[in-house]
């Protein structure tokens, strides 16, 4: 996925839409065997990445 920075995202915090984002998908990042205990939905407000320039 191809990342902007932007004043109105605080530092260390990644957004990524759910779903399809033009060429990125988010939900090829989640494991969806680790689901969230009461709902049964799949982690995703907790993740960890690693951001690059390309």
């Amino acid at each position: 996925m191809e990342a902007r920075v932007n004043q109105r995202i605080s530092e260390g915090v990644v957004l990524v839409p759910n779903g399809w984002v033009k060429e990125g998908n988010a939900n090829r990042l989640t494991d969806t065997k680790v689901r969230e205990a009461i709902m049964g939905y799949p982690q995703r407000k907790s993740l960890l990445c690693a951001i690059r320039k390309a």
